[in-house]
Protein backbone atom coordinates (compact mmCIF):
# COMPACT_ATOMS: atom_id res chain seq x y z
CA UNK A 1 0.00 0.00 0.00
CA UNK A 2 1.35 3.70 -0.84
CA UNK A 3 0.99 6.59 1.84
CA UNK A 4 0.31 9.65 0.55
CA UNK A 5 0.81 13.40 1.55
CA UNK A 6 -0.31 16.50 0.24
CA UNK A 7 2.58 19.63 0.21
CA UNK A 8 0.93 22.60 -0.29
CA UNK A 9 3.26 25.16 -2.15
CA UNK A 10 2.96 28.33 -4.03
CA UNK A 11 0.37 30.30 -1.55
CA UNK A 12 -1.45 26.87 -1.91
CA UNK A 13 -1.60 26.80 -5.88
CA UNK A 14 0.61 24.20 -6.36
CA UNK A 15 -0.19 20.56 -4.81
CA UNK A 16 2.45 18.52 -5.12
CA UNK A 17 1.75 14.47 -3.47
CA UNK A 18 4.68 12.70 -1.79
CA UNK A 19 4.75 8.97 -1.71
CA UNK A 20 6.06 7.41 2.18
CA UNK A 21 9.67 6.94 0.72
CA UNK A 22 10.19 10.61 -1.38
CA UNK A 23 8.79 11.71 2.39
CA UNK A 24 11.35 9.73 4.16
CA UNK A 25 14.39 11.44 1.78
CA UNK A 26 12.94 14.82 2.19
CA UNK A 27 12.73 14.07 6.21
CA UNK A 28 16.32 12.81 6.10
CA UNK A 29 17.48 16.22 4.56
CA UNK A 30 15.17 18.09 7.25
CA UNK A 31 17.07 15.87 10.21
CA UNK A 32 21.02 16.79 8.88
CA UNK A 33 19.46 20.71 8.26
CA UNK A 34 18.13 20.20 12.34
CA UNK A 35 21.53 19.18 13.19
CA UNK A 36 23.52 21.91 11.10
CA UNK A 37 21.10 24.32 13.41
CA UNK A 38 22.18 22.45 16.74
CA UNK A 39 25.74 23.21 15.49
CA UNK A 40 25.38 26.66 14.86
CA UNK A 41 24.01 27.28 18.57
CA UNK A 42 27.33 26.45 19.06
CA UNK A 43 28.87 28.38 16.78
CA UNK A 44 27.23 31.23 18.14
CA UNK A 45 27.99 30.83 21.59
CA UNK A 46 24.25 30.39 22.54
CA UNK A 47 24.47 27.24 24.89
CA UNK A 48 23.59 27.86 28.13
CA UNK A 49 25.28 26.42 31.16
CA UNK A 50 23.24 25.07 34.58
CA UNK A 51 23.16 28.59 35.70
CA UNK A 52 21.57 29.87 32.70
CA UNK A 53 25.05 31.62 31.32
CA UNK A 54 25.73 31.73 27.73
CA UNK A 55 29.27 29.42 27.11
CA UNK A 56 31.94 30.62 24.77
CA UNK A 57 31.44 27.43 22.14
CA UNK A 58 32.62 29.27 19.19
CA UNK A 59 36.56 27.99 19.80
CA UNK A 60 35.52 24.46 20.11
CA UNK A 61 33.83 24.54 16.88
CA UNK A 62 36.89 26.26 15.05
CA UNK A 63 39.23 23.11 16.03
CA UNK A 64 39.35 20.25 13.78
CA UNK A 65 36.29 18.32 13.09
CA UNK A 66 34.34 19.56 15.57
CA UNK A 67 30.66 21.28 14.92
CA UNK A 68 30.24 19.18 11.89
CA UNK A 69 28.00 16.25 10.39
CA UNK A 70 28.83 13.44 7.89
CA UNK A 71 26.79 11.51 5.60
CA UNK A 72 28.73 7.86 4.86
CA UNK A 73 27.27 6.15 1.95
CA UNK A 74 27.39 2.97 3.98
CA UNK A 75 24.70 0.80 4.62
CA UNK A 76 25.39 -0.02 8.67
CA UNK A 77 21.96 -0.38 10.46
CA UNK A 78 22.71 1.00 14.51
CA UNK A 79 23.55 -2.53 15.54
CA UNK A 80 26.23 -3.03 12.71
CA UNK A 81 27.54 0.17 13.41
CA UNK A 82 27.46 -0.23 16.76
CA UNK A 83 29.26 -3.62 16.60
CA UNK A 84 31.71 -2.25 13.98
CA UNK A 85 32.82 1.12 16.33
CA UNK A 86 33.32 -1.08 19.56
CA UNK A 87 33.47 -0.66 23.15
CA UNK A 88 37.67 0.12 22.73
CA UNK A 89 39.25 3.23 23.63
CA UNK A 90 40.12 3.60 20.23
CA UNK A 91 36.44 3.94 18.52
CA UNK A 92 37.79 7.07 17.82
CA UNK A 93 40.05 5.50 15.14
CA UNK A 94 36.65 3.55 13.35
CA UNK A 95 34.66 6.93 13.07
CA UNK A 96 37.49 8.65 11.60
CA UNK A 97 37.98 5.71 9.39
CA UNK A 98 34.08 6.11 7.87
CA UNK A 99 34.76 9.81 7.75
CA UNK A 100 37.45 9.14 5.16
CA UNK A 101 35.40 6.94 3.32
CA UNK A 102 34.89 8.06 -0.36
CA UNK A 103 32.18 10.22 -1.46
CA UNK A 104 31.20 11.48 2.10
CA UNK A 105 29.52 14.80 2.34
CA UNK A 106 30.86 17.14 5.16
CA UNK A 107 28.09 19.79 6.34
CA UNK A 108 29.05 22.60 8.96
CA UNK A 109 26.50 25.21 7.89
CA UNK A 110 23.24 25.46 6.37
CA UNK A 111 24.49 27.71 3.92
CA UNK A 112 26.52 25.25 2.33
CA UNK A 113 25.82 24.67 -1.55
CA UNK A 114 26.09 20.68 -1.09
CA UNK A 115 23.63 21.00 1.66
CA UNK A 116 21.31 23.28 -0.33
CA UNK A 117 21.68 21.53 -4.10
CA UNK A 118 22.40 18.01 -2.68
CA UNK A 119 19.12 15.99 -3.00
CA UNK A 120 19.74 13.20 0.05
CA UNK A 121 18.40 9.99 -2.54
CA UNK A 122 20.70 7.89 -1.41
CA UNK A 123 18.92 4.46 -0.37
CA UNK A 124 21.36 3.62 2.40
CA UNK A 125 23.97 5.87 4.34
CA UNK A 126 25.05 6.70 8.52
CA UNK A 127 24.83 9.72 9.63
CA UNK A 128 28.12 11.19 12.13
CA UNK A 129 27.39 14.17 14.30
CA UNK A 130 30.40 15.65 16.39
CA UNK A 131 29.72 18.58 18.43
CA UNK A 132 32.51 19.91 20.48
CA UNK A 133 34.38 17.02 21.07
CA UNK A 134 35.33 13.55 20.55
CA UNK A 135 32.81 12.68 23.47
CA UNK A 136 30.03 14.50 21.83
CA UNK A 137 29.45 12.61 18.62
CA UNK A 138 26.33 10.52 17.79
CA UNK A 139 25.50 7.94 15.66
CA UNK A 140 22.90 7.26 13.24
CA UNK A 141 22.95 3.71 11.83
CA UNK A 142 21.31 3.13 8.14
CA UNK A 143 17.94 1.91 9.95
CA UNK A 144 17.94 5.23 12.38
CA UNK A 145 14.97 6.84 10.77
CA UNK A 146 11.51 5.66 10.06
CA UNK A 147 8.33 7.49 8.49
CA UNK A 148 5.34 6.57 10.16
CA UNK A 149 1.68 7.55 9.27
CA UNK A 150 -0.70 7.91 12.07
CA UNK A 151 -2.68 4.75 12.42
CA UNK A 152 0.92 3.49 12.66
CA UNK A 153 2.30 6.20 15.16
CA UNK A 154 -0.77 5.75 17.63
CA UNK A 155 -0.49 2.04 17.63
CA UNK A 156 3.26 2.58 18.94
CA UNK A 157 2.36 5.02 21.25
CA UNK A 158 0.21 2.80 22.99
CA UNK A 159 2.58 -0.33 23.28
CA UNK A 160 5.55 2.24 24.59
CA UNK A 161 5.49 4.84 26.90
CA UNK A 162 6.58 8.16 25.27
CA UNK A 163 6.17 11.52 26.72
CA UNK A 164 5.49 15.20 23.93
CA UNK A 165 8.00 17.86 25.22
CA UNK A 166 7.22 21.27 24.79
CA UNK A 167 9.32 22.97 27.44
CA UNK A 168 12.75 24.33 25.90
CA UNK A 169 15.72 23.15 28.00
CA UNK A 170 18.81 25.61 28.89
CA UNK A 171 20.99 23.74 26.50
CA UNK A 172 20.29 22.91 23.08
CA UNK A 173 17.50 25.22 22.88
CA UNK A 174 15.09 25.65 19.94
CA UNK A 175 12.51 28.28 21.45
CA UNK A 176 11.20 30.04 17.83
CA UNK A 177 10.38 26.41 17.22
CA UNK A 178 7.69 25.94 19.83
CA UNK A 179 4.88 26.83 18.65
CA UNK A 180 2.04 24.50 18.63
CA UNK A 181 0.25 24.89 21.92
CA UNK A 182 -0.93 21.77 23.64
CA UNK A 183 -4.66 22.50 22.84
CA UNK A 184 -4.18 23.53 19.29
CA UNK A 185 -5.83 21.04 16.47
CA UNK A 186 -2.21 19.89 14.62
CA UNK A 187 -4.09 19.14 11.81
CA UNK A 188 -5.28 22.26 11.21
CA UNK A 189 -2.01 23.40 11.02
CA UNK A 190 -0.96 20.96 8.23
CA UNK A 191 0.66 18.46 11.09
CA UNK A 192 -0.22 14.76 12.52
CA UNK A 193 -0.86 13.06 9.71
CA UNK A 194 2.99 11.63 9.85
CA UNK A 195 5.47 11.42 11.98
CA UNK A 196 9.64 10.72 11.84
CA UNK A 197 11.34 8.66 14.35
CA UNK A 198 14.51 8.97 15.01
CA UNK A 199 17.26 6.39 17.34
CA UNK A 200 20.58 7.33 17.27
CA UNK A 201 23.26 6.68 19.65
CA UNK A 202 26.36 7.71 21.51
CA UNK A 203 29.60 5.21 20.64
CA UNK A 204 31.31 5.77 24.11
CA UNK A 205 28.24 5.14 26.10
CA UNK A 206 26.10 3.42 24.02
CA UNK A 207 23.07 5.72 25.32
CA UNK A 208 19.80 6.14 23.20
CA UNK A 209 20.44 3.20 21.30
CA UNK A 210 16.78 0.84 20.75
CA UNK A 211 15.74 -1.25 18.36
CA UNK A 212 14.04 0.56 15.54
CA UNK A 213 10.65 -0.48 15.88
CA UNK A 214 10.68 1.84 18.68
CA UNK A 215 12.50 4.49 18.06
CA UNK A 216 13.95 7.22 20.70
CA UNK A 217 12.44 10.64 19.74
CA UNK A 218 9.63 11.28 17.25
CA UNK A 219 9.16 14.24 15.45
CA UNK A 220 5.94 15.64 13.64
CA UNK A 221 6.33 16.33 9.95
CA UNK A 222 4.47 19.08 7.75
CA UNK A 223 2.87 18.24 4.53
CA UNK A 224 6.49 19.32 2.94
CA UNK A 225 8.62 16.85 4.90
CA UNK A 226 10.20 18.94 7.15
CA UNK A 227 10.48 17.79 10.91
CA UNK A 228 8.91 20.61 13.29
CA UNK A 229 11.55 20.57 15.94
CA UNK A 230 9.29 21.45 19.14
CA UNK A 231 6.42 19.84 20.66
CA UNK A 232 8.46 16.02 19.91
CA UNK A 233 8.02 12.83 21.86
CA UNK A 234 10.56 11.22 23.30
CA UNK A 235 10.62 7.40 25.05
CA UNK A 236 11.22 7.52 28.86
CA UNK A 237 11.98 3.89 29.15
CA UNK A 238 14.75 1.67 27.74
CA UNK A 239 13.51 -1.79 26.48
Amino acid sequence: MIFYLVCVLTMGYLQTYYTKKELWHKAMKSLIGKIIYENKLYWENKIKNMDGQFLLTYRQCTRSDNCRVWQVPVDLTNQKLNNYIGVQDNYLDNINELIKLPKVQTFIYDSDKNYINYNFGLEKFILIHRKTSEDSIKLYGSDCCTVYNKSEWQLMKKRKNYVLAYKESIFDTFVEESRIPPDEDINSLGVGNYYFGIDGFLPKTKTNYYPINYPYEVFYLNNCGDILYKPYFYKINKM
